[in-house]
């Protein structure tokens, strides 16, 4: 995720993140992901919840921020490291979300993740 390859319709920031909103619905970020933590997330698409599991060697703290496609958050969590946690987003609309996740404070991951009906 280190360039974006689509024209953005517009800009907006999150902790610092810079998150472009494009016009296809799609979202990426302009910032470096780390790649010591490992991700596992299902099932995607999901009904109304979903699993993840962070593998990390460090021990710290874990939050989860879900934003929709237009870049506005939906949903935050504080998840315990080196477990698998339970999801559950049964009021929110289908369609696309983003899932980042900060060790830390540090954004470390994102993942789009799938909301079905």
């Amino acid at each position: 995720l280190n360039e974006l390859k689509y024209s953005a319709t517009w800009l907006h920031s999150f902790h610092g993140i810079q998150l472009y909103t494009c016009a296809n619905n799609t979202i990426g970020t302009a910032e470096n992901v780390t790649n010591d933590v490992r991700l596992s997330l299902y099932p995607n698409p999901n009904y109304g919840s979903f699993f993840v599991r962070f593998e990390t060697p460090e021990i710290g703290t874990i939050k989860i921020v879900l934003l929709n496609s237009f870049g506005q958050v939906v949903q935050t969590q504080q998840l315990l490291p080196n477990t698998t946690s339970k999801i559950e987003t049964p009021d929110l609309a289908a369609g696309m979300y983003l899932l980042i996740v900060f060790e830390d404070d540090k954004m470390v991951r994102t993942v789009k993740v799938i909301v079905s009906h």
